[in-house]
């Protein structure tokens, strides 16, 4: 089924919907404003803080979904190990700069974070991780996300740290 979607109105309308041909045909292009207003609301998926101001540019209502895996390899230290090391304070400060930069860049647009969900192979990669994650034979099924928060709070704390100390100045950080 073909159908023809106006992104400024929020209608779809069943079939193709030309309205000036020639102009299709011979390659001219239509003159837009550098951001087109629409109803439809156009969030992005991020994960690296390098790419924030980029990406908050362009014409995009805000981070729908904002990765804290990129940023916690980034890191590059097993959480675990800030927290054995006393140094829970160090890991907050890492986590919060990068979130800030994201909230920094989309200004009142919403950035929605989506706390860790490193797979415990993928702990296992960072600093200290091969002590404190299980070898899995699918780590896709095991130990992550939800389930690791409840069994093991101690991580999703220091997130939720980082997210308190962001949303004392940008208040358009939420948790997904």
């Amino acid at each position: 089924m073909v159908v023809t979607v106006d992104g400024t109105k929020g209608l779809v309308f069943k079939g193709q919907l030309v309205k000036n041909k020639k102009n299709l045909e011979s390659g001219s292009e239509t003159k837009t404003a550098k951001y087109t207003k629409t109803a439809t609301k156009l969030y992005v998926n991020l994960a690296e803080p390098d790419l924030a101001a980029s990406v908050a540019s362009k014409n995009v209502d805000g981070v729908g979904l904002l990765r804290a895996e990129f940023m916690l390899a980034q890191i590059g230290i097993h959480p675990k190990l800030f927290i054995e090391n006393n140094k829970e304070d160090k890991f907050v400060n890492k986590l919060t700069e990068k979130l800030m930069m994201f909230c920094k860049a989309f200004g009142k647009r919403p950035v929605i974070y989506r706390a860790s969900d490193l797979k415990s192979n993928e702990y296992r990669n960072l600093k200290g991780g091969d002590k404190y994650e299980p070898k899995e034979s699918n780590p896709m099924l095991g130990y992550r996300g939800a389930f690791r928060f409840v069994k093991d709070p101690d991580v999703f704390k220091l997130e939720l740290a980082a997210i308190e100390k962001v949303r004392k100045k940008y208040k358009n950080l939420d948790l997904m």
